[in-house]
């Protein structure tokens, strides 16, 4: 596990607001590329998205499987 640089969505915006367009197509580009892996992230939330350098990183994958052989 490493550390990441960044702030997380649920400090920039809370948990009860959208985020941004620009953050949500980034979270939204992230999750495509699990899914065409057959990766499944359970546990997306603002807290596990990360803003970091221009970049949206999803963390805590302690949820995360292969579609129909995880949890």
């Amino acid at each position: 596990m490493g550390f990441v640089d960044g702030i997380t969505a649920h400090d920039s915006f809370g948990d009860d607001s959208s985020l941004p367009g620009t953050i949500f197509d980034k979270v939204k580009e992230v999750v495509t590329v699990l899914h065409e892996n057959d990766l499944v992230f359970g546990d997306l939330r603002p807290p596990n998205i990360m803003e970091s350098e221009e970049q949206v990183l999803l963390v805590d994958f302690d949820w995360c499987a292969k579609d129909g052989v995880g949890m």
